[in-house]
C-alpha cells in the first residue's frame, strides 16, 4: 500500500524526549480501520524516525470503538508495566506501551507491586521526611 493510497485524514503527532519519541496522537478514521491503512501509516512514520531514536512510547487510548492496545500489540508494542495487583496501575499506566526501534530491542516490562512503585521509578526514591514533597501530603 503506497502512502498516496492512504486516507488523507490520518493524523500522527509526536514529541521527542532524548532518544525516545512519545506518540501523542494517532488518529485513523473509523471508516479506514481494518484495511491496513493504520499499519501502513505507522510503518511509514516509524521508518522516517531519526536513527538515534531507540524507543517509541505511547498510551493506548480508547478509540470510541474500544481500546487500541490490540492494534499496537500487532505492531510490536508491549506494555511498560507488569503487575499481578490490578490496583497498582491507573488507566494511563495500565495502557502505557513501548517498542524498540532502529534495531533496538523493546525494553522489558517494569514490575509494579504497589501504586507508589511507578512514582518512585519515575521520580526516584520518596523521602518520607520531606514535608515539601507533595506526594507525601495527603
Amino acid at each position: 500500500m503506497s502512502a498516496s493510497s492512504l486516507p488523507p485524514d490520518i493524523a500522527i503527532d509526536a514529541h521527542r524526549a532524548g532518544d525516545v519519541v512519545w506518540l501523542d496522537w494517532f488518529c485513523l478514521p473509523a471508516r479506514a480501520r481494518g484495511q491496513g491503512h493504520g499499519r501502513a501509516a505507522y510503518d511509514a512514520w516509524e521508518s522516517a524516525l531519526p536513527v538515534d531514536i531507540t524507543c517509541v512510547r505511547l498510551f493506548a487510548a480508547d478509540t470510541g470503538d474500544g481500546r487500541s492496545d490490540g492494534f499496537w500489540e500487532r505492531l510490536g508494542f508491549s506494555y511498560v508495566y507488569d503487575t499481578d495487583n490490578p490496583d497498582a496501575l491507573d488507566d494511563d499506566d495500565r495502557y502505557a506501551m513501548w517498542k524498540g526501534v532502529n534495531g533496538h530491542t523493546t525494553p522489558r516490562p517494569v514490575w509494579v507491586e504497589d501504586a507508589g512503585d511507578i512514582d518512585e521509578a519515575v521520580n526516584g526514591p520518596i523521602d518520607k521526611n520531606d514535608d515539601k514533597n507533595e506526594r507525601n501530603q495527603q
